[in-house]
């Protein structure tokens, strides 16, 4: 028998995580489970009303100890005017805030784990022996807990944070598109998209930038994205003069209209749990350079779809990404390759049918 799902978040943005969220919704639309989607306000709430997504906004604006009352009350009125419901709570910070917030509602409550991997580093390591703590104490409301990698669900069972019984894998999902345009080599388009912030390696694409423009004078680089650290992105690229080769904009939900102008896909993460944009790559037929931590093996098949590097190695980065850059038949083959391993296994089809799984048995 099924029952309608509140998903909450704590990211109002069109990143990796709200657009997963985003496609998840979409695809239980018309099932037992029906969605409601709780957010902060920000370009998700815009695309949640275009799409007919009921939404709810999310106090998550608040100091914790009154955001985490807003929330437990917030849960307890769509209780009592709507009846039950299945909680599934997405991400860190939506992580700590709402299921602190369930604690005594004797909820259904399914949390999926989006970061942490053996290779993931917290800004400090206190942060970190905190949030792991965290994790633990939390698992106790956790009817559920979905892993979006196997390295995730390793990492969880190592350090003891939830049990296997406890634990599904269900990747990501991602839209397949047409083959992209591939261009001359002189002009070949490289492209990344993802949140700005320290771990995510664009300073090694960039130094890697300097190298590859002495070889293909018209190689362009997009970083599709926002986040923190972006000003500084910004002036290592003047610093480094290549502001006619690199250009930096904002996420938009449907990437596949910047895809198609790529021929190449550039993942530097110093560390990762899964990149959903690095899927989109690849379900839109593009050959990916990407660095060999947290599940980024599982996606790309080295020398098969792709290749992989050592993180934090800007040499190794350049090596990989000239070597594509002149060699568009290999391009081809390798997109060719990704196109049909994201069709194989990490449609979004494949996401939304496994997640309605783990539903009908909570």
């Amino acid at each position: 028998m099924g029952q309608r799902v509140l998903h909450i978040l704590g990211d109002g943005s069109l990143a990796g995580l709200p657009r997963h969220v985003i496609d998840l919704a979409l695809g239980t639309l018309n099932s037992p489970f029906p969605p409601s989607v709780i957010a902060p306000s920000g370009p998700i709430m815009e695309v949640l009303e275009e799409e007919k997504i009921p939404h709810i906004p999310a106090p998550m604006h608040l100091g914790t100890i009154q955001t985490v009352k807003a929330l437990k009350a917030l849960l307890r009125r769509e209780a009592r005017e709507r009846g039950p419901f299945i909680l599934h709570v997405h991400g860190q910070r939506a992580g700590w805030l709402v299921r602190l917030s369930a604690f005594g509602l004797n909820l259904k409550l399914v949390y999926t784990e989006y970061q942490w991997t053996h290779d993931t580093r917290s800004a400090s390591s206190i942060r970190g022996v905190l949030d792991l703590m965290a994790m633990n104490f939390l698992d106790s409301v956790t009817t559920k807990t979905i892993a979006t990698s196997q390295a995730t669900a390793h990492f969880l069972l190592d350090r003891g944070i939830t049990r296997s019984e406890k634990l599904a894998v269900i990747y990501n999902g991602a839209y397949l598109h047409r083959h992209p345009k591939q261009h001359a080599s002189a002009t070949v388009q490289i492209g990344t998209v993802g949140t700005i912030k320290d771990g995510r390696g664009y300073e090694d694409l960039i130094e890697a930038m300097v190298l590859l423009v002495k070889h293909h004078p018209k190689i362009h680089l997009d970083i599709v994205g926002r986040g923190s650290d972006i000003r500084d992105l910004e002036r290592l690229v003047q610093r480094r003069k290549l502001t006619k080769h690199i250009d930096f904009s904002d996420f938009i939900l449907d990437l596949s209209s910047i895809l198609q102008h790529w021929d190449i896909y550039a993942h530097p993460h110093r560390y990762d749990s899964f990149g959903q944009a690095l899927m989109d790559a690849m379900g839109a037929g593009l050959p990916v350079v990407a660095t060999n931590v947290g599940a980024t093996m599982e996606v790309v098949g080295d020398r098969v779809t792709g290749t992989l590097v050592e993180p934090r190695n800007p040499r190794m980065l350049f090596v990989a990404l000239e070597h594509l850059a002149s060699d568009a038949a290999l391009r081809t083959r390798y997109g060719s390759a990704g196109y049909d391993r994201i069709q194989a296994m990490f449609t979004v089809e494949h996401m939304v049918s496994q997640t309605l799984e783990l539903y009908e048995t909570l």
